[in-house]
């Protein structure tokens, strides 16, 4: 993985979780604003990262943004 996605993993590793999603919470990288993210079934990153690799986490994000029309460069 790429040091840029790796900084980008950490950010929006950050703003997972069931909390974080009701919080509504965001975090900045770059010029990009993420918010706050979760999938049913796995309420915390702890939880995410014992079934999905670093890789798969960050591909479901990107999907999930890509979902709703938003460009990933």
């Amino acid at each position: 993985m790429s040091e840029k996605n790796e900084k980008r993993l950490k950010a929006i590793k950050t703003i997972y979780g069931e909390e974080a999603y009701h919080k509504g919470e965001k975090i900045t990288y770059g010029t990009t604003v993420y918010v706050a993210w979760w999938i049913l079934g796995y309420n915390t990153i702890e939880e995410l990262e014992a079934k999905y690799t670093d890789e798969q986490i960050l591909e479901m994000h990107d999907e999930r943004l890509r979902s709703q029309g938003i460009k990933i460069s």
